[in-house]
């Protein structure tokens, strides 16, 4: 297997509700904070990592597919698998097929806020708490 080229696809989102990153805690207390915001950790501005973009974009491929309802869709069992030839098959338990196409052929960089966004943000704050 050889690398011809690479296509970079470059793009913006745009954030109409509000967004969390990853899972809550077990159990939330009333008036407790629920999980942290990924704050980057140098500059302490959220972000979205490129793990969350890449999942999200490998769940919605999946649902398109109709194979969002599999107990496990990483567990692919044909090695001409579409969505396992771009993203890969993280599964090294020896429990599922580890697809053998090759490695992950998508890579995604984080998403910073865009400087209009960061000066607008700045002034009012990056995150907001919300207590259950």
């Amino acid at each position: 297997m050889k690398l011809e080229k690479i296509v970079k696809i470059t793009g913006k989102i745009e954030l109409k509700t509000g967004l969390h990153i990853g899972a809550g805690n077990d159990s939330i207390h009333i008036g407790g904070v629920d999980n942290a915001v990924i704050k980057d950790p140098i500059t302490k501005k959220p972000y979205i990592p490129g793990s969350s973009i890449k999942g999200k974009i490998r769940t919605l491929l999946e649902w398109a597919t109709g194979r969002a309802g599999d107990s496990n869709p990483f567990a692919t069992t044909k090695d001409d698998d579409p969505i396992a030839r771009i993203f890969g098959n993280g599964s090294n338990s020896g429990k599922y097929k580890v697809y053998k196409g090759g490695p992950t052929r998508a890579s995604f960089s984080d998403c910073q806020l865009s400087e209009e966004n960061n000066k607008k943000l700045e002034e009012i704050g990056y995150t907001e708490i919300k207590t259950e």
